[in-house]
């Protein structure tokens, strides 16, 4: 694609109007129309329009974004400066399928849990655990990554998030839950891995689960709200 077909793209994409943009780039909107009509849209252009819309300059810069599916993804999904470095090969990385491994917090005794979690084209997640599904998307920042995943069921929430840097084929994240039937808040630190992974590899990374965990209990919560009700801030 060309950097005016891109460009007409986007317009059709965010719903924008000559009329608006001319207006936040303080031009005459015949100008913009006379970019796109004669072919003279210039890097300056490009620049005033992505800074304006916040729109990646990355989008115009490299080649390899050369599909509306690219773009789309870009625009909806990611949220990347110029300066970072090589995001098509993150996205390579990060599609498909991973096996994830944690220990439950449910529970007293922590439970080694296997789970499964997707990564489509158009980086929506599925993520299933004890045949629980939860689904969402995931964001892509400069340094790190978050997915946000909910289950229709209930209102359990999952978070996971990673720095960019560290993702290869097998990484750690951190996971992040709300279990509202238990009103059970917990961190733990996950294991992902694009292979099956034997429970005596899983176990000898992940130990036996005593340090991997954070579990925000009743009781701590009963002790911070008491603290609040006797604050003054509130």
């Amino acid at each position: 694609m060309t950097k005016i077909e891109k460009f007409d793209f986007i317009i059709k994409l965010l719903d924008l109007r000559f009329i608006a943009i001319a207006k936040k780039l303080e031009i005459s909107h015949t100008y913009i129309t006379h970019w796109i009509k004669n072919k003279k849209l210039k890097m300056l252009h490009l620049y005033a329009f992505s800074s304006a819309y916040d729109v990646p300059m990355i989008i115009f810069t490299d080649d390899s974004i050369n599909t509306k599916e690219k773009i789309e993804i870009y625009i909806k999904h990611i949220r990347i400066k110029s300066s970072f470095t090589n995001p098509i090969r993150l996205l390579e990385k990060i599609q498909g399928s991973w096996f994830v491994y944690f220990h439950s917090t449910l529970n007293q005794t922590a439970i080694l849990t296997e789970a499964t979690l997707i990564i489509d084209k158009n980086l929506s997640v599925e993520f299933t655990v004890n045949e629980f599904k939860y689904k969402g998307n995931i964001f892509i920042e400069n340094d790190q990554t978050l997915m946000i995943l909910k289950s229709k069921l209930v209102k359990n929430r999952i978070y996971f998030s990673f720095d960019n840097e560290k993702l290869e084929s097998i990484f750690f994240a951190c996971m992040k839950y709300k279990n509202h039937i238990t009103n059970v808040n917990g961190v733990n630190l996950t294991l992902f891995s694009k292979e099956k992974l034997d429970n005596s590899n899983i176990k000898e990374i992940l130990g036996n689960g005593d340090n991997n965990k954070i579990v925000i209990s009743e009781e701590m919560l009963n002790k911070s709200f008491k603290y609040m009700q006797n604050s003054i801030l509130f």
